[in-house]
């Protein structure tokens, strides 16, 4: 099948949009114009877990007050959410706010990391030398509409019929909506006073990964039994989900090698964004024993009294 791709900031060609509709090919779209700037931020997740995934970045962008809209992915094995603004954006800003509701869904979900997550459209703040940033194909291409794929879904992962309606009915986001939301997790991070301008945490004290604030811990135990063998053991019996996703919060790593090669400009497809060092069955979650000291710091915070069993084996002296 022939593929023609058109930039976000061309001018849209009637003739194509009606080939890719009518399935006679599949038009793609670089969301980055040559001044940094796009008219919409996608998030591409694929794998097993896709239906979690969304679902949970979803709830999140909902609770932010963010319309956003899921559409499956051609293949079927995943699904593209989309955020609309009404005019283009600087794409680092919207860049941050899909960030953001990444962080969210990350803290509220308990399953943690979002494995099925990939990327996101655009995937550079600015136009890389040589190239065109990344392609995201449109939604809606008839042989893949056939397949039951490229359609809109909604908050039940069921088809939604008519998607003309549909999209009609999505607000787009402004320049001033996102300055806001974007604005107000900075302010929450970093300690911004927006009035006068100065930071109220010095630096040395800031988050440095720039995440949100974590979820609101409204349910939580009085005590944790934690076993302390080859690793930590923390008995899961009448813990939260905010709860577990915390801890194991404590077992995640940012992987170097995705980092790499997002600033490279190269394909992150199958490189995890985060390194999950923690393990768990039905009954206990297992991070490593370096996390032991954020783990007792967490407890305080949260006035959680950790009860310890050890189980490691001290050797027999010769």
């Amino acid at each position: 099948m022939t593929k023609y791709v058109f930039s976000a900031n061309g001018s849209w060609d009637e003739t194509v949009l009606r080939a890719h509709l009518q399935g006679k090919l599949v038009a793609g779209v670089y969301p980055l114009t040559p001044n940094a700037e796009t008219i919409f931020l996608a998030a591409d997740f694929d794998g097993e877990f896709w239906r979690r995934d969304i679902l949970a970045v979803h709830s999140a962008a909902k609770e932010l007050g963010v319309p956003v809209a899921i559409e499956r992915s051609r293949s079927g094995d995943g699904a593209h959410l989309w955020i609309f603004f009404n005019r283009p954006v600087p794409a680092a800003q919207a860049r941050n706010l899909g960030f953001l509701i990444l962080s969210r869904a990350m803290n509220y979900e308990d399953q943690l990391p979002l494995a099925s997550y990939d990327r996101l459209f655009p995937n550079q703040d600015t136009m890389p030398d040589g190239g065109f940033g990344n392609l995201i194909a449109l939604p809606l291409q008839r042989e893949a509409r056939e397949r039951g794929n490229t359609l809109f879904l909604d908050d039940s992962l069921e088809v939604i019929p008519d998607p003309w309606s549909y999209l009609q009915s999505i607000p787009t986001v402004s320049i001033d909506q996102l300055d806001a939301w974007v604005g107000s997790v900075q302010k929450a991070t970093f300690g911004r006073n927006e009035e006068d301008g100065e930071d109220l945490v010095p630096p040395w004290l800031r988050n440095p990964s720039r995440t949100s604030t974590p979820a609101p811990i409204i349910e939580k135990p009085d005590r944790m039994k934690i076993i302390h063998g080859q690793s930590l053991f923390i008995e899961k019996a009448h813990l939260s989900t905010p709860i577990k996703a915390r801890l194991k919060q404590l077992a995640i790593l940012a992987n170097p090698e995705f980092h790499r090669k997002e600033a490279m400009r190269l394909t992150v497809a199958g490189t995890p964004r985060v390194i999950r060092c923690f393990e768990e069955d039905e009954k206990w979650l297992s991070i490593p024993r370096g996390c032991k000291l954020a783990l007792e710091k967490l407890a305080r915070d949260l006035d959680i009294k950790l009860d310890w069993e050890d189980q490691t084996l001290a050797g027999k002296p010769l």
